[in-house]
This record gives structure tokens, C-alpha cells and sequence, in this order.
């Protein structure tokens, strides 16, 4: 692969997180097949559905109309595995304006095949209105700009969220097997206290009850000690990428149900970075995220988001809903 010499999927998530429109223009020889381009949209783009537009230019260069649906179609199963959504975003299909030639008249334009002009006439009038559409989108970027900072919010919320969700439960149920090794370890220590007091309510002599005191105190360190190893295994288990996903499943098994893509785009960007941060800090020095802090998140995806998009009000969501704006707070707003 050709080396930039600096982070170019870096680079391109700055500059897109601080962009009001982002454009993402496809040629018909290159429907997405680079490996660039589809690490772009997993890694730069992903969470930017609102601003994206997608963009398959030069759609007059097509001789054939199989030529077209070829192209179109290899860019949307290509787009397919690296947007995690039901229903892909819309895809642009423009064309530059082409100059008339010097000299060109009508006369001359009206000299060709009659069925070719009306074929393509009709075809290139749709490119020009499509072309026309997006430079709208991009004249009204001062206006988006509100907007996408209360939907980058509301992006961040959702990935704190979950983040905090299965950090509680993954903790939770860290801290339930070290009770339970605990609880092991005390019944051992009863148990020998127990026993040395027998001894002692028959009289046997204190050698015997010295001796018996030992053997439950080793007891009691072996059971101890297999704790720890099945504690530190539970970790190892819950902190692996199948583990989160198990914890993960369980918890939204209705959404993954219903085959909520949302969900599942978000878990995959909050896993990896989940993971690594509880390696490094270790289950036990995992700080307990409350039910109120919990609710407090939930609220602001409810309520104080939605009512900032109110205040700012904007854009007609009619338009954004028409080019495939996907936001849980907003489609809430319509029914209203």
C-alpha cells in the first residue's frame, strides 16, 4: 500500500469531526474498491451519517446502462460492509457541467440521432437536478452547523452510555465471584473454628487441637488461594472480546432482536477502547457507576438534547429525513 508518511485516517477524522458537510466522491472505474477508501469509512467516517454525502460523479461517462448499474451496484455492496446500517445513505449519482464547444450551436446539437438526444437529454437533466442538490447541501453548511454540534453530542452521550453500562455490568459481575471466593474462604475458617472448639468441648489435648488448627488454616489457604486463580480466570474471561460481547449481548438482547443496527454501530466503536481501558486499570480498581448517573445519561438523550434541537431549530427535517438523517432524538421530534 503507498505510505503517505503521516496518519491519513487520522487526518481525515480531524478534519471530518470539525466539518459542516462532508462530501465523499466515488469515479465509476473506482466504486470503493480501494482498501483506503473502505478504512476511511470504518475508522474516519463512522458516526458521521448526518454530514455524509456520498457521491458517485461522472455518471455521463457511462456508454451503457449495464455499465452503470455494474458500477452503482459494486459500490453499494462495498458500502454495505463498512456502514452498519438496515438501508444504505442515499448515493448522489451527478455529473460535471460540460461546456459547449466552441462553435457549437443548436443547429449542430440538432443535427444528432433525435432518440439519442431525448435518451440522454432526459438522463442528464436527473444528473444536473442531482449535482444542483448537493451544492445546495453545501451552501447550507453555516446552517447545519448548530445541528451537527447537538448531533455530535448526542453521539458522544450514546457511546458514554454504553460504555458505562457494561463497564457497571462487567464490574458487577467481577465483584459478585469475588464474594463468592471470600464466602469460600470464610466457610473454611468457620469450619476449622468449629472444629477446634469440638475438640476442645470433648477435651482432647491441645497437641490435637494445635494440629487440627494448622490443617484448617492450610485448608483455608488453599481455598484461598484456588479463589484467587478462579477470580483472576473470571477476569481474564470477562475483559476478552468474546467476554464484553457476552455481557454486551445479554444486556440488549431485545434491541439485537429487533436487529437494531444503532446499537450494534455503537458497541463496536465503544468495545475495543472499552476493553483496553479495563485491562489497564484492572477490575478491582473499577469505580461503580451509579443508577442515578445512569439515568442522568438516559435524560439527556430524552429530554435535553431534543430540546436543544427545538431551541436551535435549525433545518426543515422533512429534507433531512429525505436524504437519510438517521437520529433517534429527531425521529422522536417528527412524531411529535
Amino acid at each position: 500500500m503507498f505510505d503517505r508518511g503521516y496518519d491519513f485516517e487520522g487526518t481525515v477524522k480531524w478534519f471530518a469531526e470539525r466539518a459542516d458537510v462532508i462530501l465523499l466522491f466515488f469515479d465509476p472505474d473506482k466504486p470503493g474498491t480501494t482498501g483506503e477508501t473502505l478504512g476511511i469509512m470504518t475508522n474516519s467516517l463512522v458516526g458521521m451519517d448526518h454530514k455524509l454525502h456520498i457521491v458517485l460523479n461522472k455518471a455521463d461517462q457511462f456508454r451503457k446502462i449495464h455499465d452503470f448499474a455494474r458500477a452503482y451496484g459494486s459500490l453499494c455492496w462495498n458500502l454495505s460492509k463498512v456502514i452498519p446500517r438496515k438501508d444504505l445513505p442515499r448515493i448522489h449519482t451527478m455529473c460535471l457541467p460540460q461546456p459547449k464547444a466552441a462553435g457549437e450551436s443548436a443547429e449542430s446539437s440538432n443535427s444528432a440521432d433525435p432518440y439519442e438526444i431525448s435518451r440522454l437529454g432526459s438522463g442528464l437533466a436527473d444528473l444536473h437536478a442531482t449535482r444542483d442538490h448537493v451544492v445546495e447541501e453545501v451552501r447550507k453548511a453555516p446552517k447545519r452547523r448548530i445541528d451537527n454540534n447537538i448531533t455530535r453530542l448526542m453521539d458522544a452521550v450514546h457511546l458514554l452510555q454504553m460504555h458505562a453500562t457494561v463497564t457497571e455490568l462487567v464490574r458487577k459481575e467481577w465483584r459478585a465471584e469475588q464474594w463468592r471466593g471470600r464466602l469460600r474462604t470464610s466457610a473454611a475458617l468457620l469450619a476449622t473454628a468449629v472444629s477446634a472448639g469440638g475438640l476442645h468441648f470433648l477435651g482432647m489435648p491441645l497437641e490435637a487441637m494445635a494440629t487440627m488448627g494448622g490443617a484448617g488454616l492450610i485448608s483455608s489457604g488453599g481455598v484461598y488461594w484456588y479463589g484467587e486463580q478462579v477470580l483472576h480466570s473470571e477476569e481474564r474471561r470477562l475483559l476478552s472480546a468474546d467476554g464484553l460481547n457476552t455481557v454486551f449481548e445479554l444486556h440488549y438482547s431485545s434491541s439485537i432482536a429487533e436487529g437494531d443496527a444503532f446499537v450494534a454501530s455503537v458497541w463496536q466503536r465503544v468495545r475495543d477502547r472499552l476493553q483496553f481501558t479495563l485491562k489497564a486499570q484492572g477490575l478491582g480498581n473499577v469505580t461503580a457507576v451509579s443508577a442515578q448517573e445512569l439515568e442522568s445519561l438516559q435524560k439527556l438523550l430524552d429530554v435535553e438534547i431534543p430540546n436543544l434541537r427545538r431551541l436551535a431549530a435549525p433545518l426543515d427535517y422533512s429534507n433531512m429525513v429525505r436524504d437519510g438523517y438517521s437520529s433517534r432524538s429527531t425521529d422522536d421530534e417528527l412524531e411529535k
